[in-house]
């Protein structure tokens, strides 16, 4: 790899860490009441999509990262089972996703 390509790299991932902490600091702002559902959505939706890209540019595939989340989420549940239904939704939707 190039000198060039390792510098592109290294800005590409200081962007992707940029609008991921972007997106944070308008989700604190817009949860302090200033902010509707769409906004909301729209901050979620760009902090996702930023760790996706961003753990692709560090090596780390689309699917192996699901399977991480698949695999913290069964973690969670066994230590508390009842704690979250949020999280069963979560692993029922992602098992879902990675079938297809």
């Amino acid at each position: 790899m190039s000198d060039f390509d390792v510098t592109r790299n290294m800005r590409i991932i200081d962007a992707l860490k940029s609008d991921i902490l972007s997106d944070l600091a308008a989700l604190y702002k817009d949860m302090a009441g200033f902010g509707r559902k769409a906004d909301f959505e729209d901050r979620f939706a760009g902090i996702v999509t930023a760790a996706y890209l961003l753990a692709a540019r560090l090596g780390i595939s689309f699917e192996r990262l699901d399977d991480k989340a698949v695999s913290l989420l069964r973690l969670k549940l066994l230590e508390n089972p009842e704690a979250n239904a949020d999280a069963s939704r979560l692993l029922t939707f992602l098992n879902g996703r990675n079938e297809t």
